[in-house]
């Protein structure tokens, strides 16, 4: 944190860091002494490490959004610190922000009331830009790279295969510039080779999300609720019965909320990225028909 906001060596001092002599020992007329150097130790807790840099104006004129991405996984040494953040009795001006997925919540109020989070801002649930918000990353996005005469076909068609969710848009632009780097433009096959490229960036991101969880019977499972229930959202009453019937418990559906593939808000399961829905749905289909998926 020291770093970015330029006070490395103050936070070094205030740490005791920096490496010291010890063990010093010098002979008559000063030659043939010795001395052992110490590797540099942090002797304070978190909590005691920021009250001090507060006191020794570390953060005058400066402020810090200190950013944490996949709170869900949170384990209980690393509530620690994340604790003595969020209570601010630290006095640092620091903007703590989180990330996680949608029981996240309920992973960080989980615990002991010692190492508890429950106090907690209201909630921005992400989701897929507009179409013309993913026309505008990817056109950008190709303009960053020197790419400025992209046909507006071409990207429309990188729109509609992204299903303007981010990380898939990333997967199509990289495509598209690989496609350009390689043939110069971005129609025909080159088109056609950054389409691929996208689609193999994007089931690989549903396979791992499903992997992870171990959950492609499970959450099909609940696809074939979904599809005789006509909705897109179940009940997490019917939808663990959808699971126990196909021979599974309730922790292989909490697993495949744990792990992004499946989302559970308000008493609800449902897929919170609609284009999973639809991999999950022909993965479904090709089951039916036999096939090995």
């Amino acid at each position: 944190m020291a770093t970015e906001i330029g006070r490395e060596q103050a936070a070094r001092e205030i740490a005791e860091v920096d490496d010291k002599l010890s063990n010093v020992s010098v002979k008559a007329g000063g030659f043939g002494g010795s001395a052992t150097r110490d590797v540099g130790r942090y002797t304070a807790a978190f909590s005691r490490l920021l009250h001090k840099s507060s006191q020794r104006g570390m953060w005058d004129g400066r402020a810090l959004i200190l950013i944490i991405d996949e709170l869900q996984r949170v384990d209980d040494e690393g509530m620690k610190p994340l604790c003595v953040l969020h209570g601010g009795t630290h006095n640092c001006p620091i903007l703590l922000m989180g990330f996680g997925l949608s029981h996240t919540a309920t992973v960080l109020d989980d615990r002991d009331t010692s190492r508890s989070i429950s106090r907690l801002a209201g909630a921005t649930v992400l989701a897929p830009l507009s179409c013309d918000e993913a026309y505008e990353a990817l056109s950008q996005g190709l303009a960053h790279y020197g790419h400025h005469d992209v046909p507006a076909d071409s990207l429309i068609s990188l729109v509609k295969a992204s299903h303007s969710f981010p990380q898939h848009i990333h997967g199509y632009l990289e495509g598209a510039r690989q496609s350009l780097m390689t043939w110069g433009h971005l129609e025909g096959e080159p088109l056609q080779a950054a389409l691929r490229h996208g689609h193999k960036r994007r089931v690989q991101y549903y396979e791992e999300r499903l992997e992870m969880s171990q959950s492609h019977e499970p959450v099909m499972a609940v696809v074939r609720a979904m599809q005789s229930a006509k909705t897109d959202a179940l009940p997490l009453r019917v939808a663990r019965n959808a699971v126990r019937d196909d021979g599974f418990d309730d922790d292989a559906l909490a697993k495949a909320v744990n792990h992004g593939a499946l989302v559970c808000r308000g008493g609800r399961i449902f897929f919170g990225i609609p284009s999973f829905r639809s991999y999950v749905n022909e993965l479904l289909e090709q089951h039916r028909g036999g096939v090995d998926v």
